[in-house]
């Protein structure tokens, strides 16, 4: 649901590519979540995982390693026109 309102609400800026920063617990989940939907819809995505390589939780780890074996996310540049805390 979160990406779709991302995409209603600022469709324009999606071009120009999103930032996900994902944290360690379940908010990072829920970011890797996140990216893999913006992903999915089209969106050039960024991913930054922050506290370590896995998640330090389990749902967050699943998630995590959901979305990063659909897609291969690079680093953000900076040059992103929207950026996700998670």
């Amino acid at each position: 649901a979160a990406a779709g309102e991302i995409a209603r609400r600022y469709g324009a800026l999606l071009r120009h590519g999103v930032a996900v920063h994902a944290g360690p617990g379940n908010n990072g989940g829920d970011a890797w979540v996140l990216a893999d939907a913006l992903a999915r819809l089209g969106a050039p995505v960024r991913v930054r995982a922050w506290g370590g390589d896995r998640p330090r939780t389990e749902d967050a780890a699943f998630e995590h390693d959901r979305a990063r074996a659909a897609h291969a996310f690079d680093p953000p540049t900076g040059g992103e026109r929207l950026i996700v805390d998670g």
